[in-house]
């Protein structure tokens, strides 16, 4: 997620579930008698610790793969093809094993979800006797949500900083409403959305969404428009359903409203 956003989930751990960001320092020792009781970073400094989970990613498991003569990447995922195919004739491949290619930059990336897993899943199922969809997937989203406390996290396509890094010129802009209205009826919530759009062409790149638990579903219309290239316009001008207990007011809704922001910039960076 975007740095704003990260710093906002380390606030809520810091503040509410004792959670304590030690930044890029170094574990030198998991120390205890009989069980974790304590880890050792660089200068001394030791944390207490009930329980000690260990974080340090994951390889896929090609060695099936390999025994069979498939095709395997540099960075050790199975090889496929826009429809899961492998490079054997009658062998797919979907999942964690299966290559990964960003939808942006088709680089591949370890981008390893249940959901993006099922997606592939879908694809293979649908092509497996025969090319039934024409290029179905054109490459992850790395569309995810989680939540950390009462506040939802959830995140899609470029962000702002994965814009920099790959040379993307964009626009993004930021806004926030409740996700009823008004605002101060029972169990309202507030939805922050950040959107990121490519600079002249408009054709939404990204999104985060943090807030209400229906950032959950929010995120996956923001995944749609993303995959089929909508356009900074189009999504100013979507045609929304709402209602005072469900959603946020159509005078403000977020997706819209941001959408709006972020054409104003490029009108006024282009006169």
């Amino acid at each position: 997620m975007s740095g704003k956003y990260g710093k906002q989930t380390w606030h809520l751990i810091d503040r509410g579930h004792r959670g304590r960001n030690a930044g890029s320092s170094r574990v030198v020792s998991i120390d205890g008698q009989e069980k974790a009781e304590s880890v050792t970073l660089e200068g001394g400094k030791s944390i207490s610790a009930d329980m000690v989970l260990v974080s340090i990613g994951a390889r896929p498991s090609v060695d099936l793969a390999k025994a069979a003569g498939l095709r395997i990447t540099d960075k050790g995922s199975i090889w496929v093809d826009d429809y899961m195919r492998t490079s054997a004739d009658d062998i797919f491949a979907v999942g964690d094993c299966a290559l990964k290619r960003d939808f942006f930059t088709r680089r591949e990336v370890p981008v390893w979800l249940t959901s993006t897993a099922t997606a592939e899943a879908r694809n293979a199922g649908t092509n497996l006797y025969g090319i039934r969809v024409m290029n179905q997937i054109q490459g992850t989203i790395s569309a995810f949500s989680t939540k950390i406390g009462n506040v939802s996290f959830a995140s899609t396509g470029m962000t702002f900083r994965t814009c920099q890094k790959e040379g993307f010129r964009n626009v993004s802009a930021t806004c926030e409403a409740p996700d009823r209205h008004p605002g101060t009826l029972p169990d309202a919530h507030k939805l922050k959305v950040k959107l990121v759009f490519a600079d002249r062409s408009g054709i939404l790149l990204g999104g985060q969404i943090s807030g209400s638990p229906s950032a959950g579903e929010l995120i996956n219309t923001v995944a749609l428009a993303i995959q089929k290239k909508v356009t900074v316009r189009e999504l100013g001008m979507m045609q929304i359903a709402t209602h005072p207990m469900l959603t946020s007011a159509p005078t403000v809704h977020p997706l819209v409203n941001a959408a709006h922001q972020a054409l104003a910039k490029m009108r006024a960076s282009h006169k």
